[in-house]
């Protein structure tokens, strides 16, 4: 099955189902980003071997994995985890500079499609860092349940 998604003619989801040392470079990358890792389990910029234990741990978990991809450049990340009995976790991170241009809106789009249609879950949850506003908004428009986390 096909799970990579156009989204416009500049934006694409592109499973990931490996990682590789260009993965983890990219993501490592997006991730160098206060503005970005702040919200995640990082509590500074990450290295390599913590960008790659956080992947396995994601991909470890019963998840789909995508990367988002803007112009052939890779700007983040947005996936279904601890997909079971029904429910899932959607979880998501974009550089900085995409953020607010409806890239996220759009991604959470297609992959609750997905989830609903095609995997057919009933619930999508997402756990946000309470003070992470702009998420919080994108998730309230998509009717996502959120749990929040300190």
């Amino acid at each position: 099955m096909n799970r990579d998604f156009t989204i416009d003619s500049q934006v694409k989801l592109i499973q990931i189902t490996q990682i590789d040392s260009k993965l983890v470079t990219e993501i490592k990358g997006v991730l160098s980003d206060e503005n970005v890792h702040r919200y995640l389990p990082f509590k500074s910029s990450p290295n390599e071997t913590e960008v790659i234990t956080f992947l396995n741990r994601i991909m470890g978990a019963k998840a789909i994995l995508w990367g988002i991809v803007f112009n052939n450049d890779f700007i983040g990340i947005i996936d279904l985890i601890n997909i079971d009995k029904g429910s899932t976790y959607l979880a998501y991170f974009i550089a900085q500079k995409y953020q607010g241009r409806g890239i996220i809106s759009s991604a959470i789009s297609h992959v609750t499609k997905f989830a609903f249609n095609m995997l057919n879950l009933t619930e999508i949850k997402a756990s946000i860092v309470s003070r992470n506003i702009a998420s919080r908004r994108v998730l309230e428009k998509r009717l996502i349940l959120m749990v929040s986390m300190t």
